[in-house]
């Protein structure tokens, strides 16, 4: 659908085959898509570095939400922030949510990245 802004997908366990086929909509450069609610999809490091790749090049999407994805780990969530990093010329806000290795309570955080910029400047600002 070339007139979709928004999808929220929350709560489907969409997995590997349903990060793929988003991340084929969010490479296809007429895609209108401006924000995409993934919050209870049991996304695991895997599926973010997919979303993550498929960003690259995508300029309309200024909206990720992958709170509650509590299988994504603080070393998939930093992947996924490097390939975000390396993506030109767009600002992204992404909700998450990680599970440390030394605890059983999540992280939650919203940030505002700056895409195209070196992942060391993200640190900084976080």
């Amino acid at each position: 659908n070339r007139e979709l802004t928004r999808a929220s997908l929350m709560g489907n366990r969409i997995g590997k085959d349903g990060c793929t086929s988003i991340g084929r909509l969010l490479k296809n450069p007429d895609s209108k898509l401006k924000s995409l609610i993934l919050r209870h999809n049991f996304i695991d490091n895997e599926c973010a570095a997919v979303l993550a790749e498929s960003l690259f090049g995508n300029n309309m999407l200024n909206n990720i939400d992958l709170d509650r994805n509590e299988r994504v780990t603080a070393k998939g969530l930093m992947a996924f922030l490097h390939l975000i990093s390396k993506t030109p010329d767009a600002t992204i806000r992404l909700t998450a949510r990680w599970r440390s290795p030394d605890s059983t309570d999540g992280t939650s955080a919203v940030l505002k990245i700056k895409r195209d910029v070196p992942l060391h400047n993200l640190a900084a600002q976080l």
